[in-house]
């Protein structure tokens, strides 16, 4: 274990902003702990643990095994864990959108770290990440270190009317709802729905897409200002 440490060669350091580090959990503990170790390990962090809902023992001691390190290594560190079907793509991305909304909202940054368990949990990890905004880790196999990456946030670009009606919609709301609850015209609706599908937010049965579910998530964490929901938008 002690080779282990020395092993990381380049340690990058964030701003002094608190950070929520998410990781899934693979078979081993190394790849979790080196990437948190590249980062930096401060007072006030969080730590998300993304498990299988099909977990097995060797990734259930990975898990233990990480958190009796952190815990030894910083003791009072905060660290949590969300179970996830490795199948449900879009479910887990909307789920880590909500998450990772929550803890910018309240203040920290996000650091993903995609390397560590299956790759469809990396792979979502990196997906939501582009919602919010933050840091990946990326695992340079051939000179054995850890680097970041930064990964810029999606910046919707929709008025608040029509993200209202795309909330109705993401309730099963048909057009004839939608206007009577939105106090808005039936035609209005529909020019609505149509812009919605050719921004990617609605798909062509009209149902949402993961992109239009994480953008209501933003929505509901307050991450897209009042100004940006009147000036920033798309006509």
């Amino acid at each position: 274990m002690q080779h282990f440490f020395y092993n990381i060669v380049h340690l990058h350091y964030v701003t002094v902003r608190r950070r929520l580090f998410s990781t899934a959990v693979g078979y081993s503990e190394q790849l979790m702990l080196r990437a948190y170790l590249a980062v930096g390990i401060r007072e006030g962090d969080r730590i998300l643990l993304i498990r299988s809902e099909k977990e097995d023992d060797q990734a259930r001691r990975a898990e233990h095994n990480f958190r009796t390190l952190i815990e030894g290594l910083r003791p009072g560190i905060d660290i949590e864990s969300v179970s996830m079907d490795p199948m449900d793509f879009e479910g887990n991305t909307v789920k880590l959108v909500r998450l990772y909304a929550e803890a910018k909202k309240s203040g920290y940054s996000i650091v993903v770290n995609p390397i560590a368990g299956l790759r469809a949990l990396g792979l979502v990890q990196i997906l939501a990440l582009t919602f919010v905004g933050g840091q990946a880790t990326i695992h340079l196999e051939t000179g054995g270190s850890v680097e970041l990456v930064n990964i810029p946030s999606f910046t919707p670009r929709i008025r608040e009317e029509r993200i209202r009606v795309l909330m109705a919609v993401g309730r099963d709301k048909g057009p004839k709802q939608v206007a009577e609850e939105q106090n808005i015209t039936l035609p209005t609706v529909y020019r609505h729905l149509k812009s919605l599908r050719g921004e990617g937010l609605l798909d062509g049965s009209g149902r949402l897409t993961i992109l239009g579910r994480g953008l209501i998530e933003l929505y509901r964490c307050g991450l897209i200002s009042p100004a940006a929901r009147k000036s920033n938008h798309v006509n």
